[in-house]
């Protein structure tokens, strides 16, 4: 079982919940210089070597709030 922050715990919020609180709204999109109204393809949220470790992180956010909305 996963241990979860206790700050987390006391506030009632989800560990998902927190973490879409505290990014970059539009981040992904101005690293991958998409316009921020378009849809980014699912074939742009694959890792490359040359990635960035902020911009791979960005994409496996991205990857798995994929999983929890429509």
């Amino acid at each position: 079982m996963a241990r979860q922050n206790p700050k987390h715990r006391a506030s009632g919020r989800k560990p998902l919940q927190a973490v879409s609180e505290s990014i970059h709204k539009g981040g992904l999109h101005e690293s991958l210089g998409i316009p921020q109204g378009q849809k980014i393809p699912v074939s742009d949220l694959a890792t490359h070597s040359g990635d960035s470790p902020k911009v791979k992180k960005q994409k496996a956010l991205a990857r798995t709030f994929k999983k929890y909305r429509p």
